[in-house]
């Protein structure tokens, strides 16, 4: 199944790239369908992380901060200072909301997997950092398990293509990424020249 997952734009090639993982999963035999995530997935999942982290972050690296806050980065100090000031109420309702998303998840994947973009685009610079969490972020809150497999090319850069499945299906991920690796070489993957 291929599921529409992020509100971020998303390179075409990405995105062919999907669909031609789709098509080669398919002439596998695996049913392939089209789905979206509900509506208020997308709306919180971002935030529900977001409160996650900075609690987590305070909780393990409290020590850390209070010794030498002056040699962490600027994004390290706000998360530390926002999970400090973070309610327990807060971080109560996160954690409701994160079990909230698993299950929702686990319901729409149910037995099959989905085929979904792995970046939002090819690989930045080093400069730049390592682009886009966007597309991993839900499957990481949730607890799905999930790989990227290596799949076509864009402006000379390898391209992936994320496989996820319900909480437990490990298996149901390391098959489809097994087909999708030996359908591959024969199939034609859209590619963007440099």
């Amino acid at each position: 199944m291929g599921i529409s997952t992020v509100e971020v734009e998303t390179d075409a090639d990405v995105i062919a790239a999907v669909a031609s993982a789709a098509e080669v999963l398919g002439e596998a035999g695996l049913p392939v369908e089209q789905a979206e995530l509900p509506a208020w997935i997308t709306r919180t999942e971002a935030q529900v992380l977001d409160t996650l982290l900075a609690h987590g972050m305070a909780q393990n690296h409290a020590a850390d901060f209070d010794r030498a806050a002056d040699r962490m980065t600027e994004r390290i100090r706000d998360y530390i200072a926002r999970g400090r000031a973070l309610p327990a109420s807060a971080y109560a309702a996160a954690m409701r909301d994160r079990a909230r998303i698993a299950d929702a998840l686990d319901e729409l994947l149910g037995d099959g997997v989905a085929l979904i973009p792995a970046t939002t685009g090819i690989a930045p610079l080093l400069r730049d950092g390592t682009g886009s969490r966007a597309p991993q972020r839900l499957w990481t809150l949730a607890g799905c398990p999930a790989t990227t497999v290596p799949f076509g090319h864009a402006a000379g850069m390898p391209l992936g293509v994320q496989i996820v499945a319900a909480r437990g299906r490990d298996h149901a991920v390391l098959a489809a990424a097994a087909q999708l690796e030996a359908g591959a070489s024969g199939h034609s993957i859209a590619t963007n020249p440099v």
